[in-house]
C-alpha cells in the first residue's frame, strides 16, 4: 500500500500518523511527491516552512518514499521511448530520509547543510511555476476545441456535475490519437509519441490529467478568470493528482484533488 500525501496534510500529525500506520501494516509507504518539496522551497521563509512542514515526517522517516517530478519522468520517456512504470526515485528517497534524520538530530545544522542548494532549487521551482502559466494559456485554447468537439448531450451531462462523464470521455479510444497529437505538438517524435500514448506511460497519465482539468472547467466555468497564483496552485495540485494515481490512495483535504483523483483512478487500474 502506498498513500500519497498532499501539502495540506503535512502539518496534520494525526493524519500523517494514521497514514503511516496503515501503510506500514501492509509493508507499504507514505509517498511525498517532488512538487511538495518545491512548494516548501518557494517560500521566502523557507527555513521555518521546512521545519513546520516536515516536523511530523521525522518520526516516520523510514516509511517515507519520494517521487520524482512528472516532467523529469516525461523527459526520460521521451529520451528512451519507453514508458516509466513508476515515479519512485530511490536516490531522492534515501537522500530525503537522511535529511529527515539530520533534521531530527539538529534542525539548524540540517538546514544550514542545504542552504547552498536552495537558490538553485528556487530557480527550478520558479521556472516550473512560470511554465504552468504558459500551459494554462494553451489549455484555454484546448477548452475551445472541446466545446466544439463534444456533442450537446455530453456537454449537458458535464454541466450537471457528472464526473463519470469525464472518465468515459478520457477512456474513449480516440484519446490515444489525441494524446499522440498532444505529445507531438510538445516536441516528441512521431513514433515515440505513438508508443507512449498506447502504453501506460507517465506522459499518457499527465496528458489525460490535463484533459480532466480542462473538461471540469468546461463543466464548471471560471478557467478564463483564473489569476496567476491560482493557476500555479492548480498545476501543483495536478502533479499531486498524477502522483496519486501511482498509489493506493491519494490522501488530500483538497476537494478538487479528490474529484480529479476519482475521475482518473479508474483509467489506470489498481495501484499497490
Amino acid at each position: 500500500m502506498r498513500i500519497c500525501l498532499d501539502s495540506n496534510c503535512l502539518r496534520d500529525e494525526d493524519l500523517i500518523n494514521k497514514a503511516a500506520s496503515e501503510a506500514s501494516a501492509s509493508g507499504g509507504s507514505v509517498v511525498l511527491p517532488d512538487i511538495l518539496l518545491g512548494e516548501i522551497v518557494k517560500s521566502l521563509e523557507w527555513r521555518e516552512t521546512f521545519k513546520k512542514s516536515l516536523d511530523h515526517l521525522k518520526a516516520i522517516s523510514k516509511s517515507v518514499i519520494v517521487f520524482d517530478s512528472v516532467a523529469e519522468k516525461m523527459r526520460q520517456e521521451e529520451k528512451d521511448g519507453v514508458g516509466c512504470e513508476d515515479l519512485y526515485d530511490e536516490a531522492l528517497t534515501l537522500s530525503f530520509r537522511k535529511f529527515l534524520k539530520e533534521l531530527e538530530n539538529d534542525e539548524d545544522a540540517a538546514l544550514d547543510s542545504i542552504k547552498n542548494n536552495i537558490s538553485e532549487a528556487k530557480s527550478d521551482v520558479q521556472y516550473r511555476l512560470r511554465s504552468a502559466v504558459a500551459v494554462h494559456a494553451s489549455t484555454l485554447d484546448t477548452l475551445d476545441v472541446w466545446k466544439k468537439l463534444l456533442p450537446d448531450k455530453i456537454k449537458k451531462d458535464l454541466r450537471k456535475g457528472n464526473d463519470d462523464t469525464i472518465t468515459m470521455i478520457l477512456n474513449d479510444k480516440a484519446l490515444v490519437d489525441i494524446c499522440t497529437r498532444t505529445l507531438i505538438a510538445n516536441g516528441f517524435g512521431d513514433e515515440t509519441a505513438k508508443k507512449l500514448s498506447k502504453s501506460d506511460s507517465v506522459c499518457r497519465r499527465n496528458v489525460l490529467a490535463h484533459y480532466a482539468v480542462t473538461l471540469r472547467w468546461l463543466a464548471t466555468g471560471g478557467a478564463e478568470s483564473r489569476r496567476e497564483g491560482q493557476v500555479q496552485n492548480d498545476y501543483m495540485d495536478l502533479e499531486v493528482v498524477v502522483a496519486g494515481t501511482y498509489c493506493t490512495e491519494n490522501r488530500s483535504k483538497d476537494k478538487v484533488v479528490q474529484q480529479l483523483d476519482a475521475i482518473l483512478r479508474p483509467l489506470f487500474g489498481a495501484s499497490s
